[in-house]
């Protein structure tokens, strides 16, 4: 009967694509696209195993797990040359380019500046500061050890020490840290709280525990709205691509090692059946893949156009055309170099750095420098901020503190980098100059200092000029009148052009050190 007659199914035919059914390389390979998938690049998490020490203990001791994985985190910068670099330049900026004492009334002791002197000079040998930061930046929050003189806890502090945050958890009460480096364990108790723990086991300190009494810990974090015990590091939202470059990397090094470099493309117009793989065929490939590979050694001998053959179709209506395209390597290679630098801009933004301390340059929607911008902003959101949490941390808790050196007159400063256009600021002075608006002296006493000039008793040195002459009356009796005051003024617009010229000098001998980049912003 009709009805039991087996109907036979409709051939699914593959509908046209744009893109390649396969990829031919440079070696004569030609690659399926699902071994070119195999081989994308896709945003995922790594598959390393980051072992927590901490893991087994943090119920038992009461410890507060962080949000990341410190381990995890601390990998980044191996694999992400911009992050790496972000990540020094900052700890540098902000904690490494010096320090001062800075007096507080009008009436500061010499005696307080020379204890201060004396501990921080011994403290800024080694700079934990500059490492902590880098704690801060990297893993979210950083620790540093202050020791005393003697156990007593209201003894004067003697020295800093850094704690690798890595290896520090923080109890559930925020008043205790512990240390965990392999088998052994340290505790540390809060700097500012009056609970007095053993180092061993962070238990009650009392003198017939065995074991010492902990020391003291600095605690400084990125703020973060999740946690009230750890910080967030800015790089969070930019780990994908810290990872994407990794990625292509590794996208070049497996696929060009294993087939060679893409130089065709190979696309299919028309209905067509793939068919099934022939299982005659050693490497698993359908007929129609073996009729590409068959046709292409025809391509070999005209490589430089597209060419296009008819293979006709099995069961199918019309013809199959295969066509052979050559592809540009200058694309690929602008693809991978976009893909690179997008993922090194969002690296760039989430750390919140000035490109130009990278040496990393930008241009504005106009193609005008962003260098003066982008410092400014670096400084003020960045730099001073930063620095303004490590100040606070050191004048309250150690300088200005009862169980610490109990000095109110002075205070700590991180030291600034001077993004200021020196020789823009020379140039406007000696302008001011020209028109009688500032006296000689005055310009010594502003700017002197950088160049070792110090203030005049001349008469004239107090006198306003207009084009180098004196526009008020001079002391004749002593001076020759007509003469002197066009040598102070000529002396002072020397003097400026002087100024000018050593600090465009300066700032071309630093920037080749690195230290201060692009500060004509020119």
């Amino acid at each position: 009967m009709a009805a039991n007659k087996k109907q036979k199914t409709p051939t699914k035919r593959a509908a046209h694509s744009k893109e390649p059914f396969m990829i031919v390389t440079d070696s004569g390979q030609l690659v399926k696209k699902s071994v070119l998938e195999q081989f994308a690049i896709k945003a995922q998490d790594s598959q390393q195993i980051v072992q927590d020490n901490f893991t087994d203990i943090y119920a038992e001791k009461e410890l507060m797990q962080p949000l990341y994985n410190p381990l995890y985190l601390m990998n980044l910068a191996d694999v992400n040359t911009f992050y790496d670099a972000a990540l020094e330049t900052r700890a540098n900026d902000i904690c490494g380019l010096g320090w001062k004492l800075k007096p507080i009334g009008d009436n500061p002791s010499e005696t307080n500046q020379t204890t201060l002197m004396d501990f921080f000079n011994r403290v800024m040998l080694e700079n934990p500061f500059k490492r902590a930061q880098r704690d801060k930046d990297e893993i979210g929050y950083a620790m540093l050890e202050l020791v005393r003189l003697t156990d007593d806890p209201t003894s004067q502090p003697y020295n800093i020490f850094h704690l690798p945050a890595h290896t520090m958890r923080i109890h559930r009460k925020l008043d205790k840290f512990c240390q965990t480096r392999g088998s052994e364990y340290q505790w540390f108790r809060r700097l500012g709280k009056d609970n007095l723990i053993n180092n061993r086991d962070g238990q009650e300190f009392s003198p017939e525990s065995l074991g010492a009494m902990a020391t003291e810990v600095m605690y400084n974090m990125h703020y973060t709205s999740r946690s009230s015990y750890y910080g967030r590091p800015p790089i969070i939202p930019a780990i994908r691509a810290v990872m994407g470059n990794l990625s292509a990397m590794e996208f070049n090094i497996a696929f060009f090692s294993n087939y060679g470099v893409p130089t065709y493309a190979v696309f299919i117009t028309g209905n067509y059946e793939d068919g099934p793989v022939d299982p005659k065929h050693p490497d698993g490939e359908t007929k129609l893949q073996r009729a590409v590979r068959e046709k292409f050694s025809q391509v070999q001998s005209n490589p430089h156009s597209s060419m296009v053959f008819s293979v006709p179709s099995e069961g199918a209506e019309g013809k199959v055309e295969i066509r052979f395209e050559r592809l540009s390597t200058e694309v690929k290679e602008a693809s991978f170099t976009l893909f690179k630098k997008d993922n090194r801009d969002e690296v760039i933004t989430a750390m919140r750095i000035d490109p130009h301390r990278l040496n990393t340059q930008t241009t504005g929607a106009l193609g005008g420098d962003t260098a003066k911008i982008s410092r400014q902003n670096y400084l003020e959101s960045v730099q001073k901020p930063e620095q303004t949490a490590w100040e606070n941390l050191i004048n309250h808790d150690i300088i200005q503190a009862k169980d610490g050196f109990d000095i109110q007159d002075w205070c700590f400063r991180f030291e600034k980098f001077d993004i200021k256009d020196r020789k823009e600021e020379a140039d406007r002075v000696k302008i001011i100059f020209d028109i009688g608006g500032l006296t000689p002296n005055q310009i010594i006493r502003k700017y002197g200092k950088d160049f070792g000039a110090e203030e005049s008793d001349n008469p004239y040195m107090d006198m306003h000029y207009v084009n180098n002459k004196p526009v008020e009356e001079g002391p004749t009796e002593k001076l020759n009148i007509s003469q002197e005051p066009n040598i102070a003024a000529q002396n002072v617009t020397k003097m400026l052009d002087t100024m000018a010229d050593e600090i465009e000098a300066t700032v071309k001998k630093e920037n080749k050190k690195g230290l201060l980049n692009r500060i004509k912003g020119d």
